[in-house]
């Protein structure tokens, strides 16, 4: 029987809505420890949603910036972040699916006024009662240098029929002992099948920077879901955050919904957890950036989209605008940045990771979008595993 014209339009569907679909962070409750909200100089003992160690040895808080540098304090992320002396938290997060890439990244800070860094362990478990796996573990004596921060990744992959299915997925983090602070921030667990390959748009958490309720020209420091990295140069009385912008800001209002992010000389950064440079796919990153109106010249920015190496921690500059906009006061223009990953290209399987930085004075960010659009040969075979699956279902079909 001659297959109908529609069948090809059919595959091309199916594996766009399945490349969609795959796309699946975990929740981890109170993962960047913004609950409660403390003040600056503020700590308390006990981490909310995790369990912990008993005893004064976990706890959560904003303490001054004298522990880690710039006007956002310590955090790594938004306002808070968790410390451990000698102690663990531990957290349910889901259960183990077959056939599923896992990765959990986690911030690990040393603080400037500890002489000695007590090491840290983030783990991924398996449990089942009183019976616990361990899936895999970042683990180590050193940390970042003083005052800074590391991204902790660990993965695991389960097999198609997983020994460990059904169980309670687990994340446990600890410092090695000594009794030094040891600081966790940003907890992020992303799970998706074992076949995923990126296609259409790609996860962004919290991309136009609507997920701090703001009133009218209202502002907070830090920006939830993404992270606050310290450029020495510019100075420590600057920061990153997010505002509701003002008429005599932008006129139009913000780019996209309400809010925007704003840099003062440091960068406002997000690692896509789960998403792997693949080979044979153009990415396109865009950005709204902005210049206001009621601040006199404009100091220059840059968008950047990098590359994070798992293993070293490292990341690699792999495209970047770098102040290429003429962008009148009170107004906003995109900004694009574009990658093709080769088979040969080195940084395969490295994690995708987007700067956003302010050259001095206020410059403000919105709506950021990120792409992945397959190369021809690869859009080919995607195309011809849509049509071999949806030519057996109609030869299943018509034996039943």
């Amino acid at each position: 029987m001659r297959t109908p014209p529609t069948l090809c339009a059919g595959a091309i569907c199916l594996v766009l809505l399945a490349s969609h679909a795959r796309a699946a962070p975990v929740a981890v409750a109170n993962g960047g420890f913004e609950d409660p909200q403390y003040n600056d100089g503020d700590w308390g003992y006990g981490v909310i949603d995790w369990d912990h160690s008993s005893g004064d040895v976990v706890g959560t808080g904003n303490a001054a910036g004298t522990w880690f540098p710039g006007r956002n304090g310590m955090a790594r992320e938004h306002r808070n972040i968790s410390g451990s002396n000698g102690g663990y938290l531990r957290q349910t997060v889901s259960t183990v699916q077959n056939a599923t890439q896992y990765t959990l990244m986690v911030e690990v800070g040393y603080r400037l006024d500890v002489p000695n860094f007590p090491g840290y362990k983030v783990q991924l478990l398996a449990v089942d009662g009183q019976d616990e796996t361990l899936l895999g573990e970042d683990s180590s004596p050193s940390g970042p240098d003083r005052g800074e921060w590391l991204t902790s990744t660990v993965a695991y992959r389960s097999m198609g029929l997983d020994p460990h299915a059904g169980k309670d997925l687990v994340v446990r983090l600890s410092d090695l002992g000594g009794g030094a602070q040891v600081n966790f921030d940003h907890v992020c667990l992303d799970a998706r099948p074992s076949s995923y390959q990126p296609f259409g748009e790609l996860h962004v958490t919290n991309p136009g920077f609507e997920a701090t309720p703001l009133g009218y020209a209202g502002e907070d420091d830090g920006i939830a879901g993404w992270d606050f990295v310290f450029v020495e140069a510019a100075g420590n009385t600057t920061g990153t955050g997010v505002l509701r912008p003002t008429p005599d800001m932008f006129p139009g209002g913000a780019a996209e919904g309400e809010n925007v992010a704003f840099s003062d000389g440091h960068v406002i950064r997000q690692v896509l957890a789960g998403e792997p440079i693949a080979s044979d796919i153009s990415y396109a990153l865009s950005v709204e950036v902005g210049n206001r109106g009621d601040l006199p010249g404009f100091p220059g920015y840059a968008v950047q989209l990098l590359a994070l190496d798992p293993h070293t921690g490292t990341s690699q500059l792999l495209s970047e605008d770098d102040n290429s906009l003429t962008i009148e006061e009170g107004e906003f223009q995109t900004s694009t940045v574009s990658y093709r990953a080769s088979p040969l290209d080195p940084n395969l399987g490295h994690f995708l990771e987007i700067h956003l930085v302010g050259d001095g004075v206020q410059v403000n960010f919105d709506d950021v979008r990120l792409l992945a659009v397959p190369e021809p040969g690869m859009l080919v075979l995607l195309v011809i595993g849509g049509l071999v699956f949806l030519l057996g279902s109609r030869l299943r079909n018509s034996f039943d």
